[in-house]
């Protein structure tokens, strides 16, 4: 469930150093947790859950309330340090709610496992934690060592909130932590993120879309965390009769986006994870220019920065939808715009072909509509209503 390849945070025993993905100088070592402390952490888990589960659920409530005030005090650092870790830009993270009630009568004790990947919103794991805790259970979550620092943090704010000894904990651990959690009597393991989500995420533009609520939206509807996280719709499916319109509009947005040192509010780009990854990037752009695919953006390392791993924001126009852009070897700033034709059922047969999962979808009939939205084997597309 890792991406291979070099990374920024490199193991060494049970120990990964990490580098900033901005200036490349060390930000120090983490300890890595080992298969046998993940298995121990289970054993403490399981014991906390047996009686968390009886508390009362308004007393779980009060409790899940600590837990989020204690993560959003922290937000602004856990920000700052994923900056420096993965490269995504500072910006306000999500704001944090219970968001439902589970019955006392459903509480269950148990085990869940969480495993969050580099290229996975760490703000988002409180957003799956808290709803495991209202129905009584107690978690195990392993993050990436890329993200060791800011995994961290997370779990100092769960510390300060007054949980239960074992109840949460949060360990940074490689390949051998993340065996060890899916080997182990966990009821469940939830993980997320680029390296495990079964199709590629997309954006669909019909025919009859406007344009202006789309542009507007495209730099966290697509890169958000610099084309890395596995949310980010770097795949947009256009329609061919308004192809050339939509690839100059596009490229102009991009190309306006500010690229820089992630850690300044004001930019919308920063690097990316490490410089294998500029490289795999470069080398995916250059094989589908010589496969025919026309480059209206960037597409090589960016040479303003002297230090960090900086790619250009790309925006590659009808690249092979299965060829490397499409289905890129590592996440990163590149827009890839298909066309399709026959409508909507064109799209989405273009989207089964290529293992696409379309989540947004943008009509005349609604700007952004996902409320009509119905499966389809691609993953979730829409209807205009």
């Amino acid at each position: 469930m890792t991406v291979t390849g070099p990374s920024a945070a490199h193991a060494d025993g049970d120990e990964a150093w990490l580098c900033s993905a901005v200036t490349g100088l060390s930000l120090g070592r983490v300890p890595l947790a080992t298969d046998r402390q993940v298995l121990q952490t289970v054993d403490a888990a399981r014991r906390a859950s047996l009686d968390w589960a009886a508390v009362p659920a308004v007393d779980k409530h009060l409790a899940v309330h600590r837990v989020i005030e204690q993560v959003t005090l922290r937000q602004p650092e856990i920000a700052r340090l994923l900056a420096e870790e993965v490269g995504v830009s500072v910006t306000p993270l999500p704001s944090l709610s219970p968001g439902f009630a589970v019955p006392e009568s459903r509480a269950k004790a148990g085990v869940c496992g969480v495993v969050v990947t580099w290229n996975d919103p760490l703000a988002g794991t409180t957003d799956l934690i808290v709803p495991l805790l209202l129905a009584g259970r107690s978690c195990v979550v392993v993050v990436a060592p890329e993200i060791a620092l800011s995994g961290l943090l997370l779990g100092e704010a769960v510390r300060a909130a007054g949980l239960p000894d074992g109840l949460v904990t949060v360990l940074p651990g490689g390949a051998a932590a993340v065996d060890a959690l899916l080997g182990s009597a966990v009821e469940h393991v939830i993980a997320n993120g680029y390296a495990v989500v079964s199709a590629l995420p997309s954006a669909l533009l019909s025919e009859d879309a406007p344009l202006d609520g789309f542009l507007a939206a495209l730099p966290w509807l697509c890169l958000a965390g610099n084309g890395q996280y596995g949310r980010d719709r770097t795949r947009v499916l256009v329609p061919r009769k308004r192809f050339g319109e939509i690839v100059d509009a596009v490229t102009d947005t991009v190309a306006a986006l500010a690229v820089g040192d992630p850690r300044d509010p004001d930019v919308a780009i920063g690097p990316v994870l490490d410089d294998w990854h500029v490289e795999a990037l470069e080398s995916a752009v250059a094989q589908a220019w010589r496969a025919g695919a026309r480059i209206t953006l960037g597409g090589t390392r960016d040479r303003t920065w002297d230090d960090g791993c900086f790619l250009e924001p790309t925006v590659v126009a009808d690249p092979d939808p299965l060829g490397p852009v499409a289905q890129p070897p590592v996440p990163g700033p590149l827009v890839a715009l298909l066309p399709y034709d026959g409508g909507l059922d064109g799209a989405q047969q273009l989207a089964r072909r290529a293992g696409f999962c379309i989540d947004s979808v943008w009509t005349g009939g609604s700007t952004f509509n996902q409320s009509h939205a119905r499966k389809s084997v691609a993953g979730t597309t829409a209807r205009s209503a």
